[in-house]
């Protein structure tokens, strides 16, 4: 990185930005448990989790419109 590019940015003088505070609102709702558990799981095991919530989700959609939703 130049000289240039160091100055215009706060994060490369060590100083927190608008962005910064951004992020870090979001973190606040983020459950790093569940990230290190799901990243602990293999692809395939992550794909078999994503398959499972996609069935459940369709068969709730096929419930909602027997009941007349």
């Amino acid at each position: 990185m130049n000289d240039m590019a160091a100055d215009g940015d706060p994060r490369a003088r060590g100083e927190r930005s608008s962005l910064d505070d951004i992020i870090d609102l979001y973190k606040k709702d983020v459950d790093r448990a569940l990230l290190r558990e799901a990243l602990k799981l293999t692809p395939e095991q992550r794909l078999d989790r994503l398959y499972e919530l996609v069935r459940s989700a369709e068969e709730l959609r096929e419930a909602g419109e027997r009941a007349g939703f």
